[in-house]
């Protein structure tokens, strides 16, 4: 079985923007999604990724709780998760001398 392994990164970019990219094929492709929401970046947990727990992000006339940011970015995910899935049922072997059962995981 040969496995295409996929990361999701958030972060907050130059514009106070939160951002879900993912990358696939050892980093090879990348596309990136805004969430539509602002954060602040000094309430930002790079380590894991999402707000600090319980602050709330005023950016400009825009206030976002930490708990809103987190469902947006819980949804986001979970999209990518079943179209990169669905995807990959649909997609023929993409090398046909290494054809054989494919799967791909999101590394925890």
């Amino acid at each position: 079985m040969k496995e295409t392994k996929y990361n999701c990164r958030t972060f907050v970019n130059h514009r106070n923007q939160v951002i879900v990219r993912v990358r696939w094929n050892r980093k090879k492709f990348e596309v990136a999604f805004s969430t539509g929401l602002h954060a602040d970046p000094l309430k930002w947990n790079a380590e894991t990724q999402r707000p600090m727990r319980g602050s709330t992000h005023i950016i400009g006339s825009e206030r976002n709780p930490s708990r809103i940011i987190n469902e947006r970015i819980d949804m986001i995910m979970g999209a990518i998760d079943e179209a990169l899935l669905s995807m990959l049922s649909l997609m023929p072997c993409p090398m046909p001398m290494n054809c054989g059962t494919l799967s791909m995981r999101r590394p925890d």
